[in-house]
């Protein structure tokens, strides 16, 4: 499968398999859409609140979907 790690190059070294996700279609059924499943807690995907960033137990609820579900663009490379 394809997995996506979160890391820190310019320290160079790799996060633990606690920052490592399986991407899946959107919980919200968005075409096009992707969320984020923890593989070291499988059932929690990358969510956001307040513009801030959780790894959190999914829920049914349409709040949970949307939170959990990006839409991905072109990568932008800061400096």
């Amino acid at each position: 499968g394809t997995y996506h790690q979160l890391c820190c190059r310019k320290a160079g070294f790799t996060l633990p398999r606690e920052s490592t996700f399986r991407p899946h279609a959107a919980l919200n059924g968005q075409e096009g859409a992707l969320s984020f499943e923890s593989v070291a807690v499988p059932g929690c995907f990358i969510g956001h609140r307040g513009y801030v960033l959780y790894v959190i137990k999914s829920n049914d609820s349409s709040l949970h979907r949307n939170d959990a579900s990006f839409t991905c663009t072109t990568c932008l490379r800061f400096r």
